[in-house]
């Protein structure tokens, strides 16, 4: 019936005996497996049928998608051919063939007879795949390899809790010390992974797909399918942010959202199965995950019950990832920001909403090849996987400066129009002296009268340390509180979720990695403890408080935030970053007219009047012609050399964009950071959030 040489081959192939009796003594099973093993499924023995779930998309506030499940196809082979390979079926069956009369010879000649037609689609498949670009036959016999010992290890679990219920798998080749005897108890055990079909090679390409699915068109036992796979098309862009998934792993098990899920046989994971592991993947863990379907039968083939896929809650985020694209590619551009290696962050947030229109840091990671590339990554000196925006806290510098001054007139310590000198010459001792000298052995008294909003104009040390000075120190601490200095910020997302065997899926309180800052010596919040329980500290922390050092300590968001506070009238809105999620907290800081009109005019002298600190880098824009109008504020922080730049822009129709930049390492705020400042607004304009793109006259 088969050619003479082919049975010769076939025959060598099983002729095993001696040396699987050599190759068992030395068989071990691995502690990883023994717990694959222990989780096996207890409906093995019933005839079910799984229908997969999808997890939900991530998108931006345009629709655009940030990550998604896409189809990945690969060549199947059932494990009725991939057994053929494994020595421990080939003795367990030699044995069962050599019975009563019948010798060795006999039953391997009866064995190759009866798989003869499996053996040649086997070895069919094992010479097309070894072809395919990438692989190699050694490759692919691996993968038979690893199925063969994972299906192997499961029925020898089986077999061993139903002989010796009460003791550890561990004890199993101490109990059984005989490798005849192991094979035989794991062969006798029918289990649900003998009749699945299993990855053996990815088909990357169409002609690949097409090629497979004609050379095995007439094989029931080989087959083309996909699985989802989680992909991020735009690769390192808001990669802080949207996250990565990865195996679900042993280490994972103490995780509240695994031993929720546990609850639920539909929703749990399995084996390594990918979960969120950082960013929005894994705050949105709850939700993105979904629920697969479960359809059973009796033994008779009776449907006894169904259970619908619940596929994963698509999230968008209030993010506009061309936006972010463009900043981060700004931020990241030698000849745009000379100190791009040393990394920044920028903010930006609609005015109106509160939502976070960009959050950029840099450096970045690829999503797409982190878990690759993961131990480069995490050795960065970079830190790409920290967000500079969110998760660093800085000393704000003089971008507090504008809310000293509406604590100092809100407090009626000053008004607009109080004047405080600002001479040339050094600071008493425990002050700290103006910039103005110490660049320059110039004083702000030669420039104009030193009142509130000239004192923002030029960055007035003297003028906003005394102006701190005159606050009580809980006040201080009271005004830095209420506009979101001293604690997180990002509202923990809360959306509708998917259902655990009938019961709705707790909110965990997950969030993205948020540090709340710092605004006063060991204290993160107005709740741990007053500033006057600390009379000493609080004497010299103030006056340095009033430019933005001392042990203040701030995230780039949280000063974005504040000046969106400013642009709005004195009005607090908690920020987004869901769309889908209300605003949970809207405030009206009672602050007047006149002192929000005092501030918004020293942070638009800054950039549009001569003396303003970034009156040059912004001169060449001409944003007025687009019908913008910008407002900032620079600010550098000593010892710690960074370079901030923060403020709003709005146009005549009522929007505005509030934003706070960093350049680490940065010697100048006026330098360094204003100009990227300057570029965001450009972007912005171009973008058509604000202003028009056809200057007025054209």
């Amino acid at each position: 019936m088969y050619s003479k040489r082919l049975k010769i081959f076939i025959m060598l192939c099983l002729f095993m005996t001696s040396i699987v009796l050599l190759r068992l003594l030395i068989m071990q099973t691995g502690q990883s497996r023994l717990r694959a093993i222990e989780l096996t499924n207890k409906m093995r023995n019933k005839p079910a049928v799984v229908l997969p779930t999808l997890r939900g998309k991530i998108s931006d506030r345009n629709g655009k998608i940030l990550a998604v499940d896409t189809p990945r196809f690969y060549l199947y082979m059932n494990y009725n051919l991939t057994r053929l390979l494994d020595e421990r079926w080939q003795f367990a069956q030699l044995m069962s063939k050599t019975r009563g009369d019948t010798t060795e010879a006999q039953a391997r000649e009866k064995l190759c007879e009866e798989y003869a037609d499996d053996l040649k689609t086997l070895f069919r498949a094992i010479q097309w795949c070894s072809k395919l670009p990438g692989n190699s036959e050694k490759s692919v016999r691996e993968e038979i390899s690893k199925i063969n010992d994972t299906v192997w290890d499961m029925r020898s679990y089986v077999a061993w809790r139903k002989y010796y219920p009460a003791r550890n798998f561990s004890e199993f080749e101490k109990t059984i010390p005989e490798k005849k005897e192991q094979v035989k108890m794991a062969f006798r055990e029918r289990i649900i992974e003998m009749t699945q079909n299993y990855p053996i090679v990815e088909l990357k390409n169409e002609d690949e797909k097409f090629s497979a699915e004609f050379f095995f068109a007439e094989s029931k036992n080989v087959s083309v399918a996909s699985e989802p796979v989680r992909q991020y098309p735009y690769g390192d862009v808001a990669s802080q942010i949207i996250g990565w998934v990865k195996p679900k792993s042993d280490s994972d098990d103490d995780d509240e959202m695994v031993r929720l899920l546990a609850k639920d046989k539909l929703a749990s994971y399995q084996g390594q199965e990918l979960a969120g592991f950082a960013g929005v993947e894994w705050v949105c863990e709850p939700y993105l995950r979904g629920r697969r379907g479960l359809v059973e039968y009796d033994r008779d083939g009776q449907l006894v019950s169904e259970s619908q896929t619940q596929f994963g809650l698509d999230i968008s985020l209030t993010i506009d990832i061309e936006l972010q694209k463009k900043v981060e590619q700004m931020l990241a551009d030698p000849e745009k920001n000379k100190l791009y290696r040393d990394g920044g962050a920028a903010v930006l947030i609609d005015v109106a909403t509160g939502e976070i229109l960009v959050m950029a840091s840099i450096p970045t990671f690829d999503l797409n090849k982190v878990r690759s590339n993961y131990l480069q990554y995490r050795n960065d000196a970079g830190r790409p996987f920290i967000s500079k925006a969110i998760e660093k806290i800085y000393p704000p510098g003089s971008t507090l400066k504008p809310l000293i001054l509406i604590a100092g007139m809100e407090e009626q310590k000053i008004t607009p129009g109080t004047v405080i000198s600002c001479p040339a010459e050094n600071a008493p001792r425990g002050w700290p002296s103006c910039w103005i000298w110490r660049q320059l052995h110039s004083c702000h008294d030669y420039e104009w009268e030193n009142s509130a909003r000239n004192a923002l104009k030029g960055s007035c040390n003297i003028y906003c340390s005394h102006v701190a000075n005159m606050l009580e120190s809980e006040i201080l601490q009271r005004w830095l509180y209420s506009v979101g200095f001293g604690h997180r910020l990002l509202p923990v997302p809360d959306f509708p979720s998917a259902n655990l065997d009938g019961e709705e899926l707790e909110n965990i309180g997950r969030n993205l990695r948020e540090s709340g800052g710092v605004i006063w010596t060991g204290f993160a919040s107005i709740k741990d403890k007053p500033l006057s329980d600390l009379p000493d500290i609080a004497k010299y922390e103030k006056r340095h408080f009033g430019i933005g050092q001392a042990s203040m300590r701030a995230t780039i968001l949280q000063v974005a935030n504040y000046m969106s506070a400013i642009a709005r009238g004195g009005v607090y809105r908690q920020v987004r970053l869901y769309k889908d999620n209300s605003t949970k907290k809207f405030e009206n800081l009672g602050i007047s007219t006149t002192s929000i009109a005092t501030i918004k005019d020293g942070m638009y002298a800054v950039v549009n009047e001569t003396g303003g600190t970034a009156k040059k880098i912004f001169a060449v824009a001409d944003h007025k012609s687009y019908g913008v109008t910008v407002y900032g504020k620079t600010g550098s922080t000593q010892g710690s050399d960074n370079a901030l730049f923060a403020g709003f822009f709005e146009d005549t129709s009522g929007r505005a964009i509030a934003m706070a930049i960093i350049v680490e390492k940065g010697q100048s705020g006026a330098q360094d950071a204003a100009p990227l400042g300057r570029q965001i607004v450009d972007i912005c304009i171009d973008s058509g959030y604000i202003g028009n793109k056809i200057p007025a006259g054209k």
